[in-house]
């Protein structure tokens, strides 16, 4: 079956738009109302979600492929159940999660990126929040493939609010000098 997971997906945004708006948007709809059924719903799809086709699809759609966690069979290795919570700023889902221990909150995709990384690039300042609120988040955790902490990639887009939070927590280090740290700061700059 692993074998047709990649086949599977060339057919899928051409064949199966339904398939590709749920994946990309389901994160929007549970906002709206997230009951206990949501949540259980959420949760489920949620684990193993480095292997879920949807969350392939929910960084193809919206993300520089540049900077995605695929390997080798384009899959997303490492971009856990926290992660696509984040990512998709899922604040009840994400808060859940954490109370149930489900991820580890240290846990990196494959470019080395954190939930909270993924929350603060796309600038989720609620749930930046609820993971700086847990002593075992590094909010200074350099991804390994661009070099950005949270702070640079808050920054560097432009989330101001999110930027607000993140220099809010002790330990967080504004002067870290992470690889191209000039280019992340004049790019922050302009936002």
């Amino acid at each position: 079956m692993s074998g047709a997971f990649p086949l599977l997906f060339v057919r899928v945004p051409s064949t199966a738009p339904l398939v590709e708006y749920s994946s990309c948007y389901w994160g929007t709809h549970a906002k709206r109302e997230t009951t206990e059924s949501v949540k259980t719903l959420a949760l489920k799809l949620l684990g193993g979600y480095d292997k879920h086709i949807s969350s392939k699809m929910l960084l193809l759609h919206g993300e520089n492929t540049l900077d995605l966690p695929f390997d080798q069979d384009d899959t997303p290795r490492g971009f856990t159940g926290l992660h696509g919570a984040a990512y998709l700023r899922c604040v009840e889902i994400t808060a859940v999660s954490l109370e149930m221990n489900k991820w580890d909150v240290r846990a990196t995709d494959s470019c080395g990126n954190t939930a909270i990384a993924w929350a603060a690039r796309r600038g989720h300042e609620e749930v930046v929040g609820i993971l700086l609120g847990r002593n075992d988040v590094n909010p200074n955790t350099v991804d390994t493939i661009s070099g950005q902490t949270p702070l640079l990639w808050a920054a560097g887009n432009g989330h101001e609010g999110v930027v607000r939070v993140l220099l809010k927590r002790n330990g967080v280090n504004p002067n870290n000098l992470a690889p191209n740290v000039a280019k992340h700061l004049s790019r922050a700059a302009e936002n």
